[in-house]
């Protein structure tokens, strides 16, 4: 959505590298997932799609705000629920591949951060 609506050249590189590294992630959650027999939600739920409603309302330097926010939010959010998970799993393999997505997801955040905070200067 941030490379389709926003104006803002830094939103939409962080966008796009948030977009490539998400692609990857959920790849190999796939393919994991699928190694343990688990079905993975195709689509988002009622409580996220609420909040693409609500973005798509939004236009020029408020919606480069929300957006930046937002997925700040849903960064710290995941990460807290990796590490929360590798603390109370035994699969070392799950281990494993929570330790391979930590690093990824702790950079985008921080380019979320940064992004933001280029936007209130």
């Amino acid at each position: 959505m941030a490379m389709e609506r926003s104006q803002n050249k830094n939103v939409k590189e962080v966008a796009a590298m948030i977009e490539k590294d998400h692609e990857k992630l959920i790849k190999e959650l796939k393919g994991f997932a699928n190694m343990r027999g688990i079905a993975i939600p195709l689509e988002e739920n009622k409580r996220a799609r609420r909040k693409l409603d609500d973005l798509s309302g939004t236009n020029g330097k408020s919606f480069d705000d929300k957006w930046c926010r937002e997925l700040a939010n849903r960064h710290e959010k995941t990460i807290e629920e990796f590490e929360g998970m590798w603390e109370r799993t035994k699969d070392e393999e799950l281990k494993k591949w929570i330790n391979s997505a930590l690093p990824g997801l702790r950079n985008d955040l921080v380019k979320l951060q940064s992004c933001h905070g280029k936007l209130t200067m």
